[in-house]
């Protein structure tokens, strides 16, 4: 293998977190994404969640096909919530996936730290930075020549 795609499957690597695609079920959620516009997907693991609680990047797979999202791990310290949680929100898609429902995510990239936010407002602000950062960082391993 040259030093080149050592280089490169090194640096892919480091970007997606695991190949390994993990299946979960949609779970209903309290809607509080939806009311401040970042309708998400809740989901259900039936096996521990292998991953320090944050914010990544991932893929969604529904019916065969991929989504491009972010996905929430951990506990919702702005709403006082202490339950550790998983929900993906899907910038691009107003994609309705009824509860019950299995799906299957992987990590593409750590984003984040969870962390309580003052208000409302500063979640929003954040979660937009976020979707940023996740693009960003998509794009940038998406144009790479092995």
């Amino acid at each position: 293998m040259s030093r080149r795609r050592k280089k490169i499957k090194k640096s892919m690597s480091s970007f997606i977190l695991t190949d390994k695609w993990f299946k979960a079920i949609v779970v209903k959620g309290q809607g509080r994404g939806k009311k401040i516009g970042f309708p998400t997907i809740n989901l259900k693991s039936s096996k521990p969640f292998p991953v320090k609680t944050g914010v990544y990047s991932c893929q969604l797979r529904v019916d065969k096909r991929n989504y491009f999202g972010l996905l929430h791990f951990g506990r919702r310290p702005t709403f006082k919530n202490k339950k550790k949680t998983i929900e993906v929100y899907l910038p691009d898609q107003q994609l309705t996936v009824l509860a019950g429902k299995e799906v299957e995510f992987q990590l593409l990239s750590f984003l984040r730290p969870v962390k309580k936010f003052i208000n409302r407002q500063s979640l929003v602000e954040q979660i937009k930075k976020d979707i940023q950062q996740a693009r960003t960082k998509v794009e940038e391993k998406r144009f790479l020549k092995v």
